[in-house]
């Protein structure tokens, strides 16, 4: 069967394309959508040497008001709360405070602070946290914008099942209310606290040692 010479032309152009197209790498297709930005807490890089102090399992943070999971909370009047638009964590918040914790206290502390993966690994003490607040706090400028976090401490012996030391720690920011701005805001916000929680932990971490067997 003859191909006529003008459809043979068209196939060879759309072959010539899909090849042009193919030698520049992936093509990535969101489908009618467009793709989602989303944000992360972490922790900076340290140069630090690794602790040599107890080991200390930080555990998931416990949240005032629902505000977990992965969308950013605004506080306004009148008990009222809302949610930023086109702003949502990369994974559940408390996921990432928990890790923020974990790296922050290694380098804040002597602690040996372990997470998640660290469930099989025997240790006398558990910190456990609790968010009162980490809001978004509209201002009635945007240069009157700010951040508010406020964390509860607890430090629990497990061998005694006993509560050893709890304190709560706050910390608030001016942010540029994009989205891009109020993430900066939470992050550096909390690098600021981790001195005082690294000081605070210090000052118990001997309780925190483990028990000899003799």
């Amino acid at each position: 069967m003859k191909i006529p010479f003008t459809l043979l032309i068209k196939c060879l152009a759309v072959g010539a394309t899909t090849l042009a197209l193919a030698s520049c790498g992936p093509l990535i297709s969101f489908g009618d959508t467009e793709p989602e930005t989303v944000y992360t807490l972490t922790y900076p890089a340290s140069d630090k040497d690794a602790p040599d102090g107890p080991v200390l399992f930080i555990s998931e943070p416990g949240f005032s008001q629902g505000l977990g999971g992965r969308n950013v909370s605004v506080k306004l009047a009148d008990n009222e709360r809302t949610t930023v638009k086109n702003l949502r964590w990369s994974t559940s918040v408390s996921s990432l405070i928990r890790d923020f914790m974990v790296a922050g206290l290694r380098d804040r502390s002597n602690a040996r602070a372990i997470g998640e993966d660290g469930l099989d690994v025997k240790t006398r003490c558990r910190l456990n946290s609790y968010i009162w607040a980490m809001d978004f706090l509209p201002g009635e400028a945007r240069s009157q914008d700010a951040i508010d976090i406020r964390i509860e401490l607890s430090l629990i012996d497990l061998d005694e099942g006993t509560l050893i030391a709890s304190e709560e720690f706050a910390g608030s920011t001016g942010v540029d209310g994009t989205p891009a701005g109020i993430t900066t805001g939470f992050t550096n916000s909390m690098i600021d606290m981790m001195p005082n929680l690294g000081r605070w932990l210090d000052n118990h971490l001997t309780s925190c040692a483990p028990q000899s067997d003799s």
